[in-house]
């Protein structure tokens, strides 16, 4: 029970990490997580994979001419 635990929590924290690399590389300011947001991500970070998704696949397909 107490691995399954600490998994979870450490995909949340590796979740973070790869949404602040994200948003440092397309120098995207405004779409970085706060403290509490990124606490918020920590526990429910199956959902935040599923926005972000949407997030990439949204940005994919938009017409930047």
């Amino acid at each position: 029970m107490i691995s399954a635990i600490i998994w979870y929590v450490f995909a949340g924290v590796a979740f973070n990490f790869l949404w602040d690399l994200i948003t440092t590389r397309l120098e995207s300011n405004e779409n970085r997580f706060t403290m509490l947001e990124r606490f918020t991500v920590l526990l429910i970070w199956p959902i935040a994979i599923l926005f972000f998704v949407g997030m990439v696949i949204k940005s994919l397909f938009s017409n930047k001419d």
